[in-house]
């Protein structure tokens, strides 16, 4: 989603010359393209390459090139910037300057530990609350999902985070369904063939059909036989671009939520 002017902090450019940075945008400002390096006067963000305190260099970006970062984009800009590194480590050719990847790096992994923390530790129950039914093999993917829905203002419920060593594990997820506002079904090649999340949307689906309320929303996360059941729904695509699935899914979230 792209961001205006006046929303600092850690954000992710998608175009010019320096598409997929992960940056800090730390203020506004006007420039004339007579003494600076942009296309035309006006108003532009002025973003660092790192944390503000330790970043050696910074430029101007137009305020449509930046957008909000999510989960996903910090954890494969981290995998990118490693390898990076790495290229510069073997002496291998490779464009760009090892101080300014250093120093991107360390701005998404802080900010990435950051997130991390508030999710874990600092959670605010005030929003939908979203059942995440899921494979277990999917599970990396359920918890960047987690995290961003969370950073968007839902409560999301998944069995790792709310299920401690000696519970029984029937009994809180069917807690976790009854108190859940929307189910979200995770729907890859492995979901499908688990009886354990075809119960689990199930019992929403029903309970959907009675009350009249949409409340199972599918994710499309790998090509997958969708179930005859859910087969009629639009679903969230996540197959190709994270961000714009991300996208639809928290508008179809939020225009549900004002609907109950």
């Amino acid at each position: 989603m792209v961001i205006g002017e006046g929303d600092y902090g850690v954000v992710k450019i998608t175009g010019g010359q320096f598409k997929g940075k992960i940056v800090y945008y730390d203020d506004d400002a006007f420039v004339e393209k007579e003494y600076d390096d942009v296309e035309e006067d006006g108003y532009y963000a002025i973003v660092y390459f790192g944390n503000f305190f330790v970043s050696p260099t910074h430029c101007y970006i137009p305020h449509y090139f930046l957008e909000h970062v999510t989960i996903n984009d910090l954890m494969s800009r981290k995998d990118e910037l490693y390898r990076l590194c790495a290229l510069f480590e073997l002496r291998q050719s490779v464009q760009g300057d090892l101080t300014e990847y250093l120093s991107e790096l360390h701005l998404v992994e802080t900010y990435l530990l950051e997130k991390l923390v508030e999710q874990r530790y600092e959670r605010k129950q005030t929003g939908s609350k979203i059942f995440i039914s899921h494979s277990s093999f999917d599970k990396p993917f359920a918890k960047k999902l987690c995290m961003d829905l969370e950073a968007n203002g839902f409560v999301p419920w998944l069995d790792e985070w709310e299920i401690s060593v000696g519970e029984s594990i029937p009994e809180k997820i069917s807690s976790g369904l009854h108190d859940a506002d929307f189910i979200i079904v995770i729907l890859s090649e492995n979901s499908v063939n688990s009886k354990w999340v075809e119960r689990e949307w199930q019992i929403k689906y029903w309970s959907e059909i009675e009350s009249g309320n949409v409340n199972v929303l599918p994710l499309l996360y790998q090509d997958c036989v969708i179930p005859d059941l859910l087969k009629t729904r639009k679903y969230a695509d996540f197959r190709t671009d994270f961000n714009q699935g991300l996208h639809d899914l928290i508008n179809a979230l939020r225009y549900l939520s004002n609907k109950k």
